[in-house]
């Protein structure tokens, strides 16, 4: 969007320049046919000048010449006219200057070597023809022009009107400064409805907004630490996604802790919707607001739809349905951070929302003895529920720039690892409902 509008200004100021070096350029345009006095004294030629292009410095001389005999019939001075303006214009001789009877043509000129070079490529409607006929002795001559078939105004090229009306203006399709002056008007218009456009985005379009939720299990009265209940919800504190452990442990009695959602029939993410995701840089006091990006509403319904036709999908598929939304995510990332802060760890926030009654929240914790993690515990937490709606939230977190990384290439590494993450948080591969140990993972009952 950016890009188009910097296009149409810089079209639109080149088009207005290249207009402004233009001057003026008269036209000849609607010959009246011409009339008569009442004695048949007069003939009065009527038409109207128009200037095409820039305002005119100096007058115009109106010039009405018999074009057999090459005598001057009426003269008349015009002064200079605005752009895109015209004025009417009667010309008036006796009529004893023609012929009775006799088809006399009469060419009408104006401002030609004063307002536009005789060698201009615009003069040809600076020129025009009319016929006119006096009727012979004895005749009558009536006063109403248009039941005069004597009197004709001429269709020869000198006299016809090039021009097209637009908006009551009227606009010389043949002349290059008149064009180019149009399409200026045209690129202005158009800037102006892109603004207009931008405003309208700016006014009515929200920024997506991801807010603060809180677990249905928060809100609970704090239990007893020795009991299984009140041990239980502490570690629920801890459990930051439904990752299991992945590296092969390294200490006795290291812990892990995972949550799980489900739908009733135990299916991963079954029923849950995702309602947004974000990403940002985070440090020892929390994450840092800058950096901060979020998906829109239309891509967060696009992942949703994606997690739904997981079963049918494999893992290639659906990284090349996820990707274009991690490309989103890194390039938006990639204008909000700096080389100094790029090194900071990323945070991956995904909202889940659920109807109550459809879906299940567990928790596995699992713990390292005799070198193989062991799932200890599995529970529901305990939950305080004060509507239809069951709120969840998984984070994941993901390296910032490495050292001797460069930006171009920390932008690519992270959208594969979000395409990864993004893949194996909806792939539907575990059977949730038995709490099978996955990847080296073995089972013991508390």
């Amino acid at each position: 969007m950016r890009r188009l509008i910097i296009f149409f200004i810089v079209f639109a100021l080149s088009c207005s320049a290249a207009a402004q070096e233009v001057g003026a350029d008269y036209a000849i345009s609607n010959i009246r046919l011409p009339r008569f006095a009442p004695d048949n004294s007069e003939v009065f030629i009527e038409f109207d000048i128009v200037n095409f292009a820039g305002a005119a410095t100096v007058p115009a001389t109106i010039l009405l010449v018999n074009v057999n005999s090459g005598q001057e019939l009426a003269r008349e001075t015009l002064p200079p006219l605005e752009p895109q303006s015209s004025t009417s214009i009667t010309l008036s001789f006796p009529t004893n200057l023609l012929a009775a009877g006799v088809p006399e043509s009469l060419r009408i000129s104006v401002g030609i070597d004063e307002v536009e070079p005789e060698t201009s490529a615009t003069i040809a409607n600076n020129q025009a023809r009319v016929t006119v006929t006096l009727p012979g002795a004895g005749t009558s001559v009536p006063t109403d022009p248009e039941s005069t078939p004597e009197a004709t105004a001429d269709s020869s090229p000198e006299a016809s009107d090039e021009g097209t009306s637009i908006l009551g203006f009227q606009i010389d399709t043949s002349d290059p400064a008149t064009l180019a002056i149009l399409a200026a008007g045209i690129g202005a218009a158009l800037i102006l409805l892109l603004i207009i456009i931008v405003i309208l985005r700016l006014l009515f379009q929200r920024a997506p907004e991801f807010g603060a939720w809180q677990p249905p299990y928060a809100n609970v009265p704090w239990l007893d630490p020795n009991t299984t209940q009140g041990r239980r919800q502490s570690w629920q504190q801890y459990a930051q996604n439904d990752f299991p452990p992945f590296t092969p442990p390294v200490t006795e009695g290291a812990t892990h802790v995972r949550k799980l959602l489900t739908g009733l029939d135990g299916e991963k993410l079954g029923n849950w919707r995702i309602m947004g995701l974000r990403i940002s840089q985070y440090d020892q006091y929390g994450r840092v607001s800058r950096s901060q990006v979020i998906i829109s509403k239309r891509q967060a319904r696009r992942v949703d739809g994606i997690a739904k036709r997981a079963q049918k999908l494999n893992a290639e598929q659906l990284a090349r349905k996820l990707r274009p939304t991690a490309r989103a995510f890194a390039n938006q990332l990639r204008k909000k951070i700096s080389t100094r802060s790029g090194m900071l760890p990323l945070a991956l926030d995904v909202r889940f929302q659920g109807i109550h009654g459809e879906v299940h929240i567990f928790f596995e914790l699992y713990v390292t003895q005799m070198g193989h993690w062991r799932q200890v515990d599995r529970w529901e937490p305990e939950m305080t529920v004060t509507d239809k709606i069951i709120r969840e939230s998984f984070t994941y977190t993901l390296f910032g720039q490495r050292p001797g990384e460069s930006m171009k290439d920390f932008s690519l590494r992270l959208q594969d690892d979000l395409v990864n993450i993004l893949v194996e948080m909806i792939r539907r591969f575990e059977d949730t409902t038995q709490a099978t140990p996955g990847r080296g993972i073995d089972r013991v009952d508390i």
